[in-house]
């Protein structure tokens, strides 16, 4: 199942976002070496109209279009409501999730994959951070166990660093025959002439991908370890040299929940922004923490676990700019 959250239409209110919605629905079927004969209708999910689309000649395969106007989804972050671009509902930043939740139980998915809401390496397009931002809390909120990643786009590969800015280039990373077929689809959805980042594009293919494993230390780029100071519930966690320590060692589930040795899950202290142990509670958003192979220890919204000396806490997600690829900051990059 493929969600377009936004109508990518550049608010223009007659066609553009209709031949997007076609265009993507014939790139979806050329990938399922099928024609793109496509059933669509209105579907109702957390009580809000949307469009839902099913390609028979590939049972299974569906897109759901929210069709939220182009350039406004970073607008979910204040209390006021967006529109679609087809004046079909108005989303608040809660309902647009509830909506996404509702998507998300009827499909019971196993593995999500979403935009690049990193923070970490580089521009993209607003929408597609925001997205990415959105649909990976989602796919935390219900305590499923699943894989997720985060696919960079525009930041593989940067049109303006032909003048000198930054980010640098991604190295090329797909076979010939990976990247045929990129272009392949890629021509489908945007007919050749293509812009030029868009060959370069089809030659890349990076993400952020969940990082999972039983118990064991979790090592700060520094070297350090991340160390619960007890088992009881409000107990400090910090970083210290590692010892081998049953304090030291950590689950990081695919659940989303890092839990200490005693049993207990990495949390955040009622009003603040320092790491602390809680019971283990699925409906806990401070309880949800996502270690991906960029280094970030994901919390939800733009949060990343940060370590400042000995201390640990939640702070905003960075990147670190002063490297020709960009990447976490050292605060915020850990490893198994």
């Amino acid at each position: 199942v493929t969600i377009y959250v936004t109508s990518g239409d550049g608010g223009d209110p007659n066609s553009a976002w209709r031949a997007r919605e076609t265009s993507g629905m014939a790139a979806h079927a050329a990938m399922a070496g099928v024609a793109s004969n496509w059933l669509c209708g209105g579907a109702t999910y957390g009580g809000k109209t949307t469009t839902r689309c099913t390609l028979p000649a590939r049972d299974g395969l569906v897109m759901v279009m929210l069709r939220v106007v182009d350039g406004t989804v970073p607008n979910t972050t204040s209390t006021g409501a967006i529109a679609t671009i087809d004046k079909s509902a108005t989303y608040t930043p809660a309902e647009l999730m509830a909506t996404l939740a509702a998507i998300q139980t009827q499909v019971a998915p196993v593995k999500v994959g979403t935009m690049d809401g990193t923070l970490a390496h580089g521009s993209d397009h607003q929408d597609h951070i925001a997205v990415g931002v959105l649909m990976f809390d989602v796919a935390r909120a219900d305590g499923v166990a699943r894989t997720l990643a985060m696919y960079r786009g525009y930041s593989m590969f940067e049109p303006a660093f032909a003048t000198g800015m930054l980010p640098t280039p991604e190295p090329v990373n797909l076979t010939a025959a990976q990247y045929q077929e990129k272009l392949r689809i890629i021509s489908v959805y945007e007919p050749p002439p293509l812009d030029a980042p868009f060959d370069e594009w089809c030659h890349r293919m990076y993400a952020a991908r969940m990082v999972t494993g039983a118990s064991a230390p979790v090592h700060t780029s520094a070297g350090s370890c991340l160390q619960a100071s007890g088992t009881a519930d409000g107990a400090s966690v910090t970083v210290a040299t590692c010892n081998g320590a049953a304090s030291q060692n950590w689950t990081v589930g695919t659940n989303s929940h890092v839990v200490a040795s005693g049993g207990r899950c990495l949390a955040v202290a009622t009003g603040g922004t320092a790491a602390v142990l809680r019971t283990c509670n699925n409906a806990s958003a401070d309880q949800r923490w996502t270690l991906l192979s960029n280094g970030q220890l994901r919390g939800t919204a733009l949060t990343c676990l940060t370590f400042t000396g000995s201390s640990v806490s939640a702070m905003a997600c960075g990147s670190d700019t002063s490297q020709p690829l960009y990447s976490p900051p050292a605060s915020q990059r850990w490893a198994r």
